[in-house]
């Protein structure tokens, strides 16, 4: 269990803004509110907007396999395959 934040103020320790969630439903909250990162704000990105858009149509015009774009990127096959199916960076 985690403790949730209804303010959405991680130091406030106000029982009445307290709750107590799995980390799944903290996480759907998190979404559901928009304070996930996203894209190249993510700390954890290895691409930028620009990028993902410039692998998707690479791919598109064909002449390259998505193991050729993960290797020319740095980042796996498996997310050439998210990117070009938009099952990772679907906001772009």
């Amino acid at each position: 269990m985690v403790v949730m934040h209804s303010c959405d103020r991680p130091l406030c320790v106000n029982p009445a803004h307290l709750s107590l969630g799995t980390n799944a439903e903290n996480a759907a909250d998190s979404a559901r509110k928009a304070r996930r990162p996203r894209g190249s704000r993510n700390s954890q990105a290895k691409l930028t907007e620009g990028q993902v858009l410039e692998i998707r149509e690479r791919y598109t015009q064909g002449g390259v396999t998505q193991k050729e774009l993960a290797a020319s990127y740095g980042i796996s096959h498996a997310l050439v395959s998210f990117i070009v199916t938009r099952k990772a960076w679907k906001h772009i």
